[in-house]
C-alpha cells in the first residue's frame, strides 16, 4: 500500500492572526442606511447602513429573494475594500461604490440605536 500523507498528521502550518477584515457591525449611536437594488427601478434586495463613524453593515430586504446573496457578497467586497484603505464608515453610503453593477439609493435620515430592517 502506498505511503498516502494523512491530513490528520500533517504539522499544522501556522496562519498569522489579523485585525478586523472590515467595519465593526456594532453602531455607537445613529445610523443611516441606504437600500440596494439591481437597477434604480428595481425590487429592494437590501440595505447598507452606517453610523457614520466605525460600523457599517448589510441587511437582507425581506422577503428575501434569490438576488440577495450576491448582493450581499458585493458589498462585503466594497466595505472590506474601503475598511483596508483606511476610509470612514460613512464612505459605504457612497453611491459611486456599488455603481455600475448597482444602485443605491440616497440614504434614509437618521435612526437612533441599531441598524433595523424595515417593517414590510
Amino acid at each position: 500500500m502506498p505511503d498516502v500523507p494523512n491530513r490528520l498528521s500533517e504539522p499544522l502550518a501556522a496562519v498569522p492572526a489579523g485585525g478586523a477584515q472590515t467595519y465593526s457591525h456594532k453602531a455607537k449611536g445613529p445610523t443611516r442606511r441606504a437600500a440596494l437594488r439591481d437597477s434604480a427601478d428595481g425590487p429592494i434586495l437590501g440595505y447598507v447602513w452606517s453610523d457614520g463613524r466605525e460600523a457599517a453593515g448589510w441587511l437582507d430586504a425581506t422577503p428575501r429573494r434569490p438576488e440577495t446573496s450576491r448582493a450581499a457578497a458585493f458589498v462585503w467586497r466594497v466595505h472590506r475594500h474601503l475598511f483596508e484603505q483606511g476610509r470612514p464608515a460613512a464612505e459605504v453610503l457612497n453611491p459611486e461604490h456599488y455603481a455600475p453593477m448597482y444602485h443605491l439609493d440616497p440614504p434614509a435620515e437618521p435612526s437612533s440605536g441599531r441598524a433595523r430592517r424595515p417593517r414590510a
